[in-house]
């Protein structure tokens, strides 16, 4: 387990004052000491460090040929992962990232509470495990709204990839080389979701434990795609900027639709603000210890 900072030191002065001025049990007091003390279950710590970050153009046709395996070859093109470029050397500082994507069940909480708007997606409440699957159908705005409720925040796209990557500047969250049974994918086909790796769409949260990354992250590629704080896009040919437009935001990751080349840990989805969809979820980031609500 690895210690919370010490910016928890003031939450841990004002549990004091509530003891002692209420009922709370001495052994409470130090159960709740101890847990702000400790690492959750549910989050991981990511070290500070400097990583690779983006893409090369030898990546980049790299990542065409990966893509040229799909059914609908004909479409790929190196022009599809251009957003990925530069490649460059960056320090990412050491922040808190939630083991797994957010579920259907915790984001209820957040609504239920008042703080997030609902999601429109009928079709939770038919599937299996419901609870347990990756919230999804929301905007990034609701994406914000959720994290702010967890005391934390949107994950950059630096923390992404540092957390996807690891110490070793990975391709994919488990290695190099693609494997298609350690994550839930799709394809680039007329029917995008794939079968093969055991779900057809959504996959509870988890459940792909071989495709975590060498720190412990889940998830971080397939199942749905990952709402992130933004940075420029590289301009596209004619483009005189390379700036994120009002109404655009990144996802990462990719989902269970997302053939093989999209879940690579430097693919990037460029999508409007105000996207709700079945493959687009979220996972929050933080600087410190989260709220006595978690």
């Amino acid at each position: 387990m690895k210690p919370w900072p010490l910016r928890a030191a003031p939450v841990l002065a004002t549990l004091g004052l509530l003891a002692t001025q209420s009922s709370i049990s001495a052994k409470t007091k130090a159960s709740q000491m101890l847990w702000l003390r400790e690492e959750p279950s549910g989050v991981v710590f990511l070290a500070a460090a400097r990583i690779r970050y983006g893409s090369t153009r030898a990546d980049v046709y790299e990542a065409a040929q990966l893509c040229l395996r799909e059914p609908l070859r004909d479409a790929c093109g190196p022009s599809d992962f251009a957003n990925e470029i530069p490649a460059r050397v960056v320090d990412v500082a050491g922040f808190y990232l939630d083991k797994t994507e957010v579920t259907v069940a915790a984001f209820a909480q957040c609504v239920r509470a008042g703080a997030c708007d609902p999601v429109t997606d009928p079709a939770l409440l038919s599937e299996p495990s419901a609870a347990s699957l990756p919230i999804a159908y929301l905007d990034w705005f609701q994406a914000r709204q959720y994290c702010r409720f967890r005391g934390g925040r949107l994950p950059t796209e630096r923390e992404f990839e540092r957390a996807a990557r690891g110490p070793n500047a990975k391709v994919f969250p488990w290695g190099n080389w693609y494997n298609d049974h350690v994550a839930n994918h799709g394809r680039g086909g007329v029917e995008e979701s794939d079968a093969i790796d055991g779900y057809f769409r959504r996959a509870p949260v988890g459940s792909f434990p071989a495709g975590a990354t060498d720190e412990g992250v889940l998830d971080l590629a397939g199942n749905v795609a990952e709402w992130v704080t933004g940075e420029k896009v590289d301009p596209s040919p004619g483009s005189s900027s390379g700036r994120l437009s009002p109404s655009a935001r990144i996802t990462r990751g990719g989902g269970w639709r997302s053939p093989a080349a999209w879940l690579r840990n430097a693919a990037r989805l460029v999508l409007p603000a105000s996207t709700r969809r079945g493959d687009v979820g979220v996972r929050c980031a933080y600087d410190f210890a989260p709220p006595m609500a978690w």
